[in-house]
C-alpha cells in the first residue's frame, strides 16, 4: 500500500500481513499487472452483509453477565456452566474455558485456513483480543478483564491459535 507524499505513519496498519498473498487476493489478481485489491477491494468482490454482520458480531461480541461473571453469548450455556462448576474449578477458570476459542474452528469450512500464513492468523487473533478488550470496558467498565490471545499452542495442547476471556476476583 502506498502512502500519500508527506506520510510518515500508518496508524493501524498491518504491514506484516501481505494482502496479495492471500487464496481470495490471487484469485483476483492475475496476469503480470495485476494488483491485489486490498482488504477493503477484496470485500467488495466477494463479501456480503450477512458475513459483513457475523464477523462484526466476532470482533464485538455480544456478553451475557452470569453470576457476575463474564461469558460470550456464542459460547456460554447454562448447563456447560454447571458442568464445568461441577469440576471444582473457580469461577475465574470456569470463564476462561467457556469462552476458550481456536481461531480454525470459527473458519472450519475454508478450503484454505491450513495454508494461509501464520501472520494473517496472528494478525486477526491480536485484532480480535483487541477489540474484546475495547468492547467489554465500554459496556462494563471498571471490572478487572483479561483477554489472552495464544498464537501456538494453548493450554489444552492443541497447537493453534486461541483466544479466550475472563473477569478477575474483585477486591472487597
Amino acid at each position: 500500500m502506498d502512502l500519500p507524499h508527506g506520510a510518515r505513519l500508518q496508524v493501524g496498519a498491518a504491514p506484516h500481513v501481505t494482502w496479495a498473498d492471500l487464496p481470495l487476493s490471487r484469485t483476483w489478481a492475475s496476469g503480470p499487472d495485476a494488483r491485489s485489491p486490498g482488504p477493503w477491494g477484496l470485500l467488495s468482490l466477494s463479501g456480503t452483509l450477512s458475513f459483513a454482520a457475523c464477523y462484526a458480531s466476532l470482533f464485538w461480541p455480544d456478553l451475557i453477565v452470569f453470576d457476575d461473571q463474564i461469558y460470550l453469548r456464542e459460547r456460554y450455556s447454562r448447563i456447560n456452566h454447571r458442568e464445568w462448576l461441577d469440576q471444582n474449578l473457580t469461577l475465574e477458570q470456569v470463564q476462561r474455558v467457556i469462552n476458550h476459542t481456536h481461531l480454525h474452528d470459527l473458519f472450519f469450512n475454508d478450503p484454505h485456513r491450513d495454508s494461509v500464513d501464520p501472520a494473517v492468523v496472528d494478525y486477526i487473533g491480536t485484532a480480535l483480543a483487541a477489540c474484546w478488550q475495547a468492547g467489554i470496558a465500554s459496556r462494563l467498565p471498571g471490572r478487572p478483564i483479561s483477554v489472552l490471545y495464544e498464537p501456538g499452542p494453548d493450554g489444552d495442547g492443541m497447537d493453534m491459535p486461541s483466544i479466550t476471556l475472563w473477569q478477575h476476583a474483585r477486591l472487597p
